[in-house]
């Protein structure tokens, strides 16, 4: 089995010279000022929190559940739960979107941090329940009669498109976290792969940028600007990385 540096001097031999343009110091430093400001504005979304555009529509749903839900509380006799379900289910959402944003703007306050942690556990587990109440009488007559029980149409149907969204969206972030976890592993392969083949440090890493980059039929070519003796140096990733290389 050959060796890190044999396979680098291989390597090195069959493939063309190396020289990617090289970019301005000024060029640079305003490229890593512009990414610090933008993670900063990011970060500053994410600590502070606003009403937005989805928490307004849900917000606006939660008091039309609760609404709905106390003005039904007597049309659902085959089920009398799932009006209160409708009531209890728009109160906790009210609270859980308004409370961050008004202990943010006043208080800044961690046990209310920690109470709406607590509601939202609690509304999650309400939900849950709900759709056992819920899915369990689908689909349940909507008119009176002297025969049979009803429960009201507008509660019920929505208790259950409400319940079915949530549960679309659900999926959807389950999805979209394990596309963002395989888009992780995909990267620390690819560095694994450039540390490996290039024996290189950590900060060595990080201060790769895509202009140290060139692609040929064969390999990948890579150059390292900033060493720990200030000497650069280029190597190449040939097959079988070669292919991780260029999806990642």
């Amino acid at each position: 089995m050959k060796s890190v540096s044999e396979t680098m001097q291989s390597s090195n031999q069959s493939v063309p010279a190396f020289s990617p343009p090289p970019l301005n110091n000024a060029s640079k430093l305003q490229q890593e000022s512009e990414i610090r400001t933008n993670v900063d504005e990011f970060r500053l979304k994410v600590q502070k929190p606003a009403i937005g555009t989805t928490v307004i529509v849900y917000l606006i749903l939660n008091i039309v559940m609760f609404i709905v839900g106390v003005s039904t509380t007597k049309d659902c006799p085959i089920k009398p739960i799932i009006p209160v379900y409708l009531a209890v289910a728009g109160a906790l959402g009210i609270i859980t979107k308004l409370l961050p944003v008004v202990n943010y703007k006043f208080f800044e306050n961690v046990l209310i941090e920690k109470l709406v942690y607590a509601l939202l556990i609690i509304e999650f587990v309400w939900m849950i329940t709900g759709s056992v109440w819920i899915y369990s009488i689908y689909e349940p007559p909507y008119q009176e009669t002297s025969n049979q029980l009803y429960c009201n149409k507008t509660a019920y149907l929505l208790a259950f498109w409400l319940l079915t969204l949530n549960y679309i969206f659900f999926l959807l972030f389950i999805i979209m976290s394990c596309c963002a976890v395989c888009c992780i592993c995909a990267s620390v392969m690819v560095l694994l792969i450039i540390g490996y083949s290039g024996a290189s440090r950590r900060e060595e890493l990080l201060n790769i940028h895509m202009t140290d980059i060139a692609h040929t039929d064969n390999n990948i070519l890579i150059r390292i600007t900033k060493t720990k003796n200030n000497i650069q140096r280029q190597f190449a990733i040939s097959n079988p990385h070669c292919a991780v290389n260029k999806k990642a």
